[in-house]
């Protein structure tokens, strides 16, 4: 998957790059980067930049899966989402917009690791992620499931907290 966009400060791919790839190290559930590129923009103020991930197969987007599951599905991938925002927190990793659509569910499997995509302004904490930012990202992607009408994954929200609260483990890969 390729994402272009322009920018005027900073170097937000590398910085992406290397955010996944500290999560990724730390055995959390992020895409594989493949490539990052940096260049003047023609025309024009500022710079291009992209992001190469490998492509995870058989997953969706979280928003999607959510909308067209049974609530016995739901609340399995809810406590997914938690496992895996935790792993995530755990080995440093805040995301700034925690939302539906940056996480990816496994689409035939719903009890496999969810993967949280999208670093571009996230941050690998290396003092980890306070208890405030942990609830703050929390409240964020309560906020999207909100805004997006996915009332069944709302009312599921206890097994999202029981993902997140289960002490960490091995797990099977996606």
């Amino acid at each position: 998957h390729v994402v272009r966009k322009r920018y005027f400060i900073g170097s937000r791919p590398f910085r992406e790059l290397k955010v996944t790839e500290g999560l990724r190290t730390a055995g959390a559930p992020v895409p594989e980067v493949v490539a990052a590129v940096h260049r003047r923009a023609r025309p024009g103020p500022g710079y291009e930049a992209c992001i190469v991930t490998r492509r995870i197969a058989g997953t969706v987007p979280a928003a999607e899966m959510l909308h067209r599951s049974s609530s016995g599905e739901i609340r399995l991938i809810m406590e997914e989402i938690g496992r895996s925002i935790r792993a995530c927190h755990d080995a440093g990793g805040w995301h700034a917009d925690l939302n539906a659509w940056n996480l990816l569910v496994p689409e035939s499997r719903p009890e496999l690791p969810v993967i949280l995509i999208d670093w571009d302004r996230g941050r690998l904490l290396t003092g980890g992620v306070t208890q405030r930012s942990r609830r703050a990202n929390l409240a964020r992607l309560h906020r999207s499931l909100r805004k997006l009408g996915l009332h069944s994954a709302l009312d599921a929200w206890p097994r999202l907290r029981r993902g997140y609260e289960a002490s960490p483990g091995p797990r099977p890969a996606a």
